[in-house]
């Protein structure tokens, strides 16, 4: 009835609504979501979360061992974690801390275990294994709780971060940061087209209407079908590098000759019809394309016969 009763008591608030008589005015007030998640849930919201804490199971969690390591110009020691005798993860001190924070906030119902407190100096040895054995019965207490063990909270702590499987196999940060290039070179070594060279279109002997557009890679010689202005058509014929025969120039007729063959069929010659000739003729050796290191050991011996006589190799 016109007076704020944020952070009043209930025992308040009941004696202002029986003042109120028959009259009660209650003024909701809205939030912003970003101040929403800041504050504190009430009991109606912590009730409507029900998890039975009941439900146990064995879990073979442990941390046997320990490590200093020297990462950034800082040092700082990282527990390490496995189950069944495989390495989890390592994680360092505060993590476990930040672990604890997160897993109360979801499980408030949930008495916890303490773990290891924070000292502000230098750790011995034993002290740090005296850590060690603490987080290590934390662990096994938390888990062993079938609704947190299984939790995505614990499920993403026990996972291995990038920053940790660097430190785990030794390797420089520096190059570490490389590893996304492989990826990314990886990806594209997917896409249709990768590592293509592609010449104009031009005159083909093998259609009557309309142009090719050759594409030569590592792996194929292909002609795409098009229309006399360049357009795209559907059909695409791919020719392997082992039904390669034998390839020639007419630089007179500015053509490009190859011969193919295909199971028991007789060989068959093509000529394109380029201004391009020599061009082809040394994306076909694959020069720009591949080398010997990426051809199978059929192509590699067999390679392209030139009619004069020369052996172009694949």
């Amino acid at each position: 009835n016109g007076v704020s009763v944020e952070g009043a008591t209930h025992k308040q608030v009941v004696d202002l609504i029986r003042a109120g008589e028959r009259e009660l005015v209650l003024s909701v007030l809205s939030v912003p979501p970003q101040e929403a998640d800041c504050l504190e849930a009430g009991d109606e919201s912590a009730a409507q979360l029900s998890y039975d804490y009941s439900d146990k199971q064995a879990v073979p969690i442990s941390i046997p061992t320990f490590k200093h390591v020297e990462q950034h110009a800082e040092r700082f020691v990282v527990y390490n974690v496995y189950m069944s005798g495989r390495q989890l993860c390592s994680k360092r001190y505060r993590e476990f801390a930040i672990l604890n924070q997160n897993l109360k906030r979801e499980f408030a119902s949930y008495t916890f275990p303490k773990i290891p407190g924070k000292w502000p100096f230098s750790l011995s040895e034993q002290q740090l294994d005296a850590r060690r054995r603490g987080l290590e019965e934390y662990l096994e207490r938390v888990c062993s709780v079938r609704v947190i063990g299984e939790s995505d909270i614990m499920q993403e702590f026990l996972s291995e971060s990038d920053e940790a499987l660097v430190m785990k196999v030794g390797m420089d940060s520096i190059m570490a940061s490389y590893f996304a290039l492989f990826e990314y070179l990886s990806l594209l070594r997917s896409c249709e087209g990768y590592n293509e060279v592609m010449f104009p279109h031009c005159a083909c002997d093998s259609r009557r209407k309309g142009h090719v557009i050759t594409a030569i890679s590592m792996h194929h010689f292909k002609l795409h079908a098009c229309s006399e202005d360049g357009t795209l058509e559907n059909q695409v014929i791919a020719f392997e590098w082992a039904e390669m025969q034998r390839w020639d120039n007419d630089e007179e007729g500015m053509a490009f000759c190859f011969e193919y063959a295909r199971g028991e069929k007789k060989p068959r010659w093509v000529k394109i019809f380029t201004p391009y000739v020599e061009n082809e003729a040394s994306d076909k050796d694959n020069q720009n394309c591949s080398n010997n290191e990426y051809l199978p050991a059929l192509e590699t011996q067999k390679g392209w016969r030139h009619l004069g006589g020369e052996i172009a190799t694949s």
